[in-house]
C-alpha cells in the first residue's frame, strides 16, 4: 500500500489545490492500493472545514507541540502502507510525475527514497495575490542527481524512515536537512528526478510578514545547530558551504575586525550587497529587503552554531478527527 502524507498548519487557501490535485494524480496513476492522511498542526483557520469534503482522508490533529517533523512522525506512525509519499498542504502534485516517473506500469514504486523539481509559485502574504513563479533551484534540473538532503516533499519506504527514528523533533527547521544527512551517513542517498514533482504555491521568506515571523521565532538558528551537530558528517560540508557561504564570510569578517575595525566587514556586506542584487532576478522584492534578510538570516546562524541548546521536546498529544457524515 501506497500511503500519501499531507501535513499542514493553516492551509485554507491552497488546501483545495492540494487534495485536489493529489485525488487527480491518483486517479490517473488508476491507483487502489493506497490511503491518504492528512497530520493538521493545530490550525485555527478554516483548514478542517475544508478538508472534511474529502471523505476518505484521515485527519489527525496534533494538540501540543507540533511543527514539520512532528507531523512527518505523526504520519508515518499511523500509515498502513509501506511506502510514504509526504507533501506539505501548499503543494500540487503533477499527475505524470506520479505515474510515469514514481510509479512503474504495474504502479509499484520505483525507488527507495526519491523526490522531484519544483516550481515556486510566490504570492503576497495578507492577500495571497499572485506574484510570479520561479524554479525551485534556480533553474530547472535538466539531469537526475543523487543528493545527501532533502525538502518537505519525498518518496521513501516506510522502512528506511524508520531506520534513522524518522526526524528529528528538536528541529523546527532544517529538519528535512538533518533527516537526509543522518541517512547519508547510513550511505542512503537522495534521488532527485529531472521532472517537476509539484507546484509550490508560497510566500517568499523576503515578504516582510514572513520574514519578521521567522527572526522573531529565533527559525535560523536551527540552522547553526544543524552545522553544530553534523560538523563531522562527510556529507555536511558541500551543503554547508553552498547554503551558508555569507554566514561564513560574516563569522571571519567578524575575526578580521579585531585587527583591522569596522572596516574589516566591508567583504561581507559587499557580499551579500552582491547576493540581494541577483536575488532579485528571481522574485522582485527590494533589495532592502533581501539585505535585510541575508544580515539577520546569517546573524542567527552564526548564534545558533554556538550558543544555542534548544530544549527536549515535550511529549506530543494528537489524536484522529472523525467528521459527522451529516453535519454540512
Amino acid at each position: 500500500m501506497i500511503s500519501f502524507i499531507v501535513i499542514g498548519r493553516n492551509i485554507g487557501l491552497t488546501a483545495e489545490i492540494c487534495f485536489n490535485s493529489l485525488f487527480q494524480s491518483v486517479q490517473y496513476a488508476a491507483l487502489s492500493d493506497y490511503e491518504i492522511l492528512y497530520i493538521d498542526s493545530s490550525s485555527t483557520d478554516n483548514t478542517l472545514e475544508i478538508i472534511k469534503r474529502y471523505t476518505s482522508v484521515q485527519v489527525f490533529r496534533i494538540e501540543e507541540n507540533y511543527n514539520a517533523a512532528v507531523a512527518r512522525n505523526v504520519g508515518a506512525q499511523e500509515a498502513k502502507g509501506d511506502y510514504l509519499i509526504f507533501l506539505d498542504g501548499d503543494m500540487e502534485i503533477q499527475p505524470e510525475f506520479l505515474k510515469s516517473r514514481l510509479l512503474d506500469s504495474l504502479g509499484q514504486p520505483k525507488y527507495d527514497y526519491v523526490s522531484g523539481d519544483l516550481i515556486n509559485y510566490f504570492y503576497k502574504n495578507n492577500t495571497f495575490q499572485f506574484i510570479t513563479k520561479a524554479p525551485y533551484f534556480g533553474n530547472m534540473l535538466s539531469e537526475e542527481k543523487t543528493e545527501s538532503v532533502v525538502g518537505g516533499l519525498f518518496a521513501i519506504t516506510k522502512e528506511t524512515f524508520q531506520s534513522v527514528s524518522g526526524m528529528n523533533i528538536r528541529y523546527k527547521m532544517c529538519e528535512d536537512y538533518d533527516f537526509g544527512l543522518r541517512l547519508a551517513q547510513k550511505n542512503i542517498l537522495l534521488k532527485r528526478l529531472n521532472a517537476v514533482f509539484v507546484n509550490h504555491h508560497t510566500v517568499s521568506y523576503i515578504d516582510v510578514g514572513r520574514m519578521k515571523r521567522m527572526m522573531r521565532s529565533g527559525d535560523f538558528l536551527f540552522v547553526g545547530l544543524l552545522n553544530r551537530e553534523h560538523f563531522l558528517n562527510p556529507h555536511f560540508w558541500k551543503v554547508f558551504i553552498r547554503n551558508s557561504y555569507s554566514c561564513i564570510c560574516f563569522f571571519l569578517c567578524l575575526c578580521l575586525i579585531l585587527f583591522t575595525g569596522p572596516i574589516g566587514l566591508f567583504p561581507y556586506l559587499l557580499l551579500i550587497s552582491a547576493k540581494s542584487t541577483f536575488q532579485r532576478i528571481s522574485v522582485n522584492h527590494s533589495f532592502f529587503n533581501y539585505f535585510l534578510y541575508f544580515l539577520l538570516r546569517d546573524i542567527q546562524e552564526l548564534a545558533g552554531t554556538f550558543f544555542f541548546f534548544p530544549k527536549k521536546k515535550k511529549p506530543i498529544v494528537y489524536k484522529p478527527i472523525l467528521f459527522d457524515a451529516n453535519m454540512p
